[in-house]
């Protein structure tokens, strides 16, 4: 007899622990508020084509164009490296050939003299 009125009583008691909270009577603010919208009273933020025509187009693209500008963007900026990357490397192979000519040059070469260089110049 203990026995089935102490598992009556488990049993009473999870099943109170899962029932719904008593309603209060009493309005809270969130009832009382005539904006119902849980989300608030801000416009949807789905696109809308027209909205460029509305505001001005101050902000307003699809996803889709605007990654590819910046798609279009990303690759410039890397072209333009890649560009300076090459133009510092030609520098430096140009700079090399003059420094091997230089140093590979006989020295039975003829080089003349400071007023001859400045005669032909025109100096």
């Amino acid at each position: 007899m203990k026995l089935s009125g102490a598992i009556a009583a488990i049993c009473l008691a999870s099943a109170t622990a899962f029932a719904p909270a008593p309603v209060s009577r009493v309005p809270t603010l969130l009832q009382n508020d005539p904006n119902q919208n849980p989300f608030g009273s801000t416009e949807s933020i789905q696109y809308d084509d027209n909205a460029e025509e509305k505001d001005g187009g101050a902000n307003y693209g699809k996803l889709r164009d605007k990654l590819n500008e910046a798609d279009v963007e990303r690759r410039k900026i890397e072209e333009e490296a890649k560009n300076r990357e090459r133009a510092a490397e030609m520098r430096r192979e140009e700079r090399l050939k003059k420094i091997a000519y230089m140093r590979d040059m006989p020295d039975s070469t003829e080089a003349g003299t400071v007023d001859e260089f400045m005669f032909k110049e025109g100096v």
